[in-house]
C-alpha cells in the first residue's frame, strides 16, 4: 500500500511539473554569405517551476569543426564577412571576424512571449567582445587563423514580455455616452418660463432699481 501511494505521488508531481515547465524549441540554421543555410542545431527555452526562463542550444553533430573551418574560409575571402543565424522568420548576423577571436564562444539573447509561445526576437553576440572597434571586425591581419583552436560554446539569455492590458476604452465611451444622455434628459426636463428661470436675478435688479430711484427723488427734494 506504501508503495503505491509513493508511486502514485511521483506521478504526480511530475505531472505537475509537466504543466508548469513550459518550453518552447526552434531549429536554426547559419550562412556565410546570406543565401545558402545549413543546419545549425536547436534553441530551446524553458519556463521552470519559479516562473523564469532558462535557454540552452543543441548544436549538430561536430558543428564546432565544421563552423571553425567555415568561418576562416570566409574571412579569408572577406576580412568583413557576415555571419547569420536563422531561427524560423527571425534573422541576425554579426562579424565573423569577431566570432573567430571570441574562438565560437557565442551568446544569443532571445525575447519570447511566453503566453503565446512565440519567439520575437533572436541576437547573436561573440562572447566577451563588447566595447569592439572597427580594428575587431576586421581579419585582414590576422592571417589564416591557424593558430586558432576554437571550440563551440554558447549560453542563451532570455527575456520574456507581456501584452499590456489595453485600454477600457468601450467603458469609456459608455460613460461618456450615459453622461452625454443625462445631461440631454436634463435639458429636455426644464420647460419653466423665463421668469421661474431667472428670477433670482430680475427680483435684485428691480429692488436696486427701486431704491436707486427713491434716492435721487429725495436728493431732488
Amino acid at each position: 500500500m506504501a508503495l503505491t501511494m509513493r508511486v502514485a505521488l511521483f506521478l504526480a508531481i511530475n505531472a505537475c511539473l509537466a504543466v508548469l515547465c513550459q518550453g518552447w524549441k526552434v531549429s536554426m540554421t547559419y550562412s556565410l554569405d546570406g543565401k545558402t543555410y545549413n543546419n545549425f542545431g536547436d534553441i530551446n527555452v524553458i519556463q521552470k517551476s519559479d516562473g523564469n526562463f532558462t535557454g540552452s542550444i543543441e548544436p549538430t553533430k561536430n558543428l564546432g569543426e565544421t563552423l571553425a573551418t567555415k568561418l576562416k574560409e570566409a574571412v579569408k575571402q572577406n576580412p568583413k564577412a557576415l555571419y547569420y543565424i536563422q531561427a524560423g522568420p527571425l534573422l541576425t548576423s554579426n562579424s565573423a571576424c569577431a566570432l573567430l577571436k571570441a574562438n565560437l564562444a557565442h551568446d544569443f539573447a532571445v525575447t519570447i512571449d511566453h503566453e503565446h509561445g512565440d519567439f520575437l526576437s533572436i541576437t547573436i553576440y561573440p562572447r566577451g567582445i563588447y566595447d569592439a572597434s572597427a580594428e575587431d571586425f576586421d581579419c585582414s591581419t590576422e592571417g589564416t587563423f591557424e593558430a586558432y583552436k576554437p571550440r563551440l560554446v554558447s549560453n542563451v539569455i532570455v527575456t520574456s514580455v507581456k501584452e499590456l492590458p489595453s485600454p477600457e476604452t468601450a467603458a469609456y465611451l459608455q460613460r461618456i455616452e450615459e453622461e452625454k444622455r443625462a445631461r440631454q434628459h436634463g435639458a429636455a426636463q426644464d420647460n419653466r418660463g423665463f421668469l421661474a428661470k431667472y428670477w433670482m436675478y430680475i427680483v435684485p435688479l428691480a429692488l436696486f432699481m427701486i431704491v436707486s430711484s427713491v434716492m435721487t427723488g429725495d436728493e431732488g427734494q
